[in-house]
C-alpha cells in the first residue's frame, strides 16, 4: 500500500474555473493537485471558493510556479499578426463592435 500523501493548501481560488486554471499551471509543472471545498453550489453554477491543495513536499515548488505565472501576467501579449506580419488588432485601438 502506497504511503498516504500529506496535502497542503497553496491557494484558495474564487471559483471552480479559477481553481482549474491554477490546477493546469501546477500540473504542467509536474505537481500533483487536489481541489477541495466544492459542494452543491457547483451543481447550481454558484461561485464558491475552492481550495487548491498540493503534496506538502511540493508546496514550495507550487508557490514558486504560481508566483512566476502571476509575474508574467503583467507582460503584454504578443500581437496577432496576418500572413504578412502586420498586426490584425492593435491593442491600443478601441474595439469597434460593428466590425
Amino acid at each position: 500500500m502506497p504511503p498516504e500523501i500529506a496535502w497542503a493548501s497553496v491557494t484558495v481560488a474564487g471559483n471552480r474555473i479559477m481553481a482549474e486554471i491554477v490546477r493546469g499551471q501546477l500540473e504542467a509543472a509536474g505537481i500533483k493537485v487536489m481541489l477541495a471545498g466544492e459542494s452543491y453550489a457547483v451543481t447550481y453554477g454558484l461561485p464558491e471558493p475552492v481550495e487548491v491543495l498540493v503534496p506538502s513536499d511540493q508546496l514550495a515548488e507550487a508557490e514558486r510556479v504560481l508566483a512566476e505565472n502571476a509575474a508574467g501576467a503583467d507582460e503584454p501579449a504578443d500581437p496577432i499578426i496576418d500572413d504578412d506580419g502586420d498586426p490584425i488588432i492593435d491593442s491600443d485601438d478601441p474595439v469597434d463592435p460593428a466590425v
